[in-house]
């Protein structure tokens, strides 16, 4: 009744007659969170202006945030249409920097150890604090709210605007009215767990949803006559939808939700909702749908909105009055702030950007590349920017965003690989990095692994100056098994030991390219300690040098859809036990992903290498096993010789974006074979057929192989597999 009351007021003096300027409730819209739920709000906003609905105070939580926040600093409802739909959601939701950003060291670290968390041990033994750094969401944020730094108060926006965030100490809401309005909106859209909190003024804040999801009150405080409440009507849950772990976490959340919701409808003048069944909260690339039915929501409130709609004439004042206090959108930046880092690594962040600072408008696509690798280096968790002055000159505002759990980091792998008739192999391995170690750039990693390879090793790598070139020393022990067949009966297994000291001199040529000349020094025994005694026993000492070519261009660490990856390596033995005369040992390897459409995929590898049989009758390469010629036993083959080649087709089975990856539908072709000299050199032919799928704690593949000679297996394997 109070709000009917009040609706019947706003329109007694909205229909007042004999006023020349008739006095007009004022309109405020609150609009809800939901995730991709939220995008619903754009066709609501769109039926209000094609019926000349004026909003003039707005405000909303998480993506209601987003919304409000976007059609505040004057978009109108088409231009929000195709903001959200240039939108790349898979970037924006991203766990982690794009493989392609990160430099050339942290792929290594991503390849070699792909579970998704990297731990921090800057204060003990840490995870992140959210999945996400949130980085990928800040740009979608700074592509809208760069010109609206430094606000006094967000009524001086286009409409005026409000978003509410929660504080984690106090548990307490936060009100955003003035100030960057990129603090505002990331702090609303941090949603707890998912993404990483946002530091504003010593407070640390999520978003604020469990607190008020549909800031009704907000609006009405701003001074609206009439609060429309754009909520979401979501579908009823079943008990299926709470048997897993984050479908139990969601729905307690949501019933958090629901009851401060309800609170705010009961405030609301009008309530705009709509059914939203067949729809979930993580399907953003249903943007058209979304608006769909927000525009039939509104519609469906006609015979109420409608009596606030103001003439052709009214309507354009209002947008014009609007559009008056709207910014440019981009600016011809004349300096450059940096801050977040210290003075000489802002110097040399600054020195990596392609901006120009004498006069020429700012490439935005550009400048968001360049934050893109910043957060690729490694010890910062996001970056982002905004527009400033300074003594009446335009400048850029650049901010980086520190980890707050590392460095140093704890990047964790986890094997398991089974087959048919060979049983399960079980590993664990971590590698620890340090970074800037007594100098800018330096960095000390240590990796170890047990199980599956029990080894240790170690490496400082240190810049020479601010060149590209490095010096890195390292040293390592390692102790495996190598299983030795005769066609496909296995006759003996050798233990390994081996102990290796050397130095590298290198060029860092890009984030895709390294080369490396060394010197290794190596300790090796090996011994039959299973089976046929095949031959004697080696315990000696190689040295050697080693130039080496590394390339990787790839799109991911897990399955890559488009880029190359290769690797070549000339080594020159000067001394064995086995043979006094120095001789050369070559290997190489290339990989290529290929992208067909959205759905379809292809990743092709060839490998191959030599060492004369005269050197040495210790063989040195091996094939067999999973993407090694999948049909045959580990390391069935082995020789001084060998080549390789497979594709690998790949179908996504994913429909929509997702946090932590894709399933594929893979199928696999291989040939290949390791010789020695005066062994037949005809391949082995093999084929796969499985599931591929991305998974917090690495690449998992299970399937079938068959090979040209009968050979058969079940497969399964858990961490690395491309």
């Amino acid at each position: 009744l109070l709000a009917s009351a009040t609706v019947l007021m706003g329109l007694q003096v909205w229909g007042q007659s004999g006023q020349k300027e008739p006095k007009r409730p004022k309109i405020g819209v609150a609009l809800s969170g939901g995730a991709a739920l939220g995008l619903y709000h754009v066709g609501v906003l769109q039926w209000f202006e094609e019926h000349r609905i004026p909003v003039d105070y707005i405000a909303g939580t998480s993506m209601g945030g987003l919304v409000g926040g976007l059609y505040a600093t004057g978009h109108r409802a088409q231009e929000m249409k195709e903001f959200v739909k240039a939108i790349d959601w898979e970037d924006a939701l991203r766990l982690s920097p794009a493989y392609a950003d990160l430099s050339f060291r942290r792929k290594e670290d991503s390849r070699a150890y792909p579970t998704l968390f990297e731990l921090g041990l800057k204060q003990g033994l840490q995870l992140p604090p959210g999945l996400s750094p949130g980085h990928g969401v800040g740009k979608v944020i700074t592509r809208f709210a760069a010109p609206y730094e430094k606000l006094d108060s967000f009524d001086d926006l286009p409409i005026p605007f409000r978003c509410v965030a929660s504080e984690l100490i106090s548990g307490q809401q936060v009100v955003f009215d003035k100030g960057p309005l990129f603090d505002a909106l990331r702090s609303t859209m941090s949603l707890p767990a998912l993404f990483a909190p946002w530091r504003v003024g010593g407070k640390l804040l999520v978003d604020g949803g469990t607190l008020n999801n549909l800031p009704v009150d907000l609006v009405r405080k701003m001074g609206a006559d009439i609060v429309i409440a754009v909520a979401l009507e979501t579908p009823p849950i079943t008990g299926k939808d709470v048997k897993s772990f984050f479908g139990v976490a969601g729905r307690s959340i949501s019933i958090m939700i629901m009851d401060n919701e309800r609170r705010s409808l009961a405030l609301a003048d009008i309530v705009v909702a709509a059914d939203l069944k067949g729809f979930t909260s993580t399907q953003y690339d249903r943007g058209d749908d979304f608006f769909k039915v927000g525009y039939e929501g509104a519609a469906s409130k006609a015979s109420v909105l409608g009596r606030f709609s103001l003439s052709q004439e009214e309507y354009e004042e209002h947008i014009r009055q609007r559009l008056q206090r709207r910014r440019p959108e981009t600016i011809a930046p004349q300096f450059i702030e940096i801050s977040g880092t210290t003075p000489s690594t802002a110097t040399e962040i600054s020195a990596t950007f392609d901006i120009d600072t004498k006069g020429k408008p700012l490439d935005r696509k550009a400048l968001e590349a360049d934050l893109d690798r910043v957060t690729g280096y490694g010890p910062y968790s996001s970056a982002d920017y905004g527009f400033t002055k300074k003594d009446g000159a335009d400048g850029l505002d650049l901010r980086i965003h520190q980890k707050e759990h590392a460095p140093p980091t704890l990047n964790l792998l986890l094997l398991l690989d089974g087959a048919s008739g060979e049983g399960l192999r079980f590993g664990v391995g971590g590698r620890v990095t340090f970074l800037d170690v007594l100098k800018p750039r330096a960095e000390w990693r240590t990796d170890f692994n047990i199980g599956r390879i029990n080894e240790i090793s170690t490496e400082y790598y240190m810049p020479l100056g601010r060149s590209r070139i490095f010096v890195a020393p390292r040293a390592g022990y390692a102790k495996g098994e190598i299983p030795f067949y005769s066609g496909d009966d296995r006759i003996a297994t050798v233990d390994t030991d081996n102990t290796v000291a050397g130095v590298d001199a290198g060029f860092a040529q890009s984030r895709f390219t390294e080369w490396r000349l060394g010197y290794n020094h190596t300790r090796s025994s090996a011994e039959v300690s299973d089976g046929a005694p095949i031959f004697a026993g080696v315990d000696g000492r190689f040295n050697r040098l080693r130039l080496r070519h590394a390339f990787d261009s790839m799109d991911s660490n897990l399955v890559p859809r488009h880029g190359i990856r290769a690797a070549s390596e000339a080594q020159w033995v000067l001394n064995s036990p086995r043979s006094g005369a120095g001789f050369l040992v070559l290997d190489a390897q290339i990989s290529a992903a290929h992208t067909f459409n959205r759905q379809w995929s292809m990743v092709s590898s060839v490998a191959g290498g030599t060492k004369p049989d005269r050197a040495d009758r210790i063989p040195t390469f091996t094939l067999g096993g999973l993407t090694k010629v999948s049909s045959l036993g580990r390391n069935q083959l082995y020789g001084n010789n060998y080549y390789y080649g497979g594709t690998t087709v790949l179908r996504s089975l994913s429909q929509h974006p997702s946090l932590l990856g894709r399933f594929y539908a893979a199928l696999l072709g291989e040939m290949g074979r390791a010789f020695m000299e005066n062994q037949s050199k005809m391949p082995y032919f093999s084929g796969s057929i499985g599931v591929v799928g991305e998974t917090p704690l690495g690449l998992i593949f299970f399937g079938y192989s068959l090979g040209d000679k009968g050979q058969s297996k079940l497969q399964f394997r858990l961490g690395r597999l491309f």
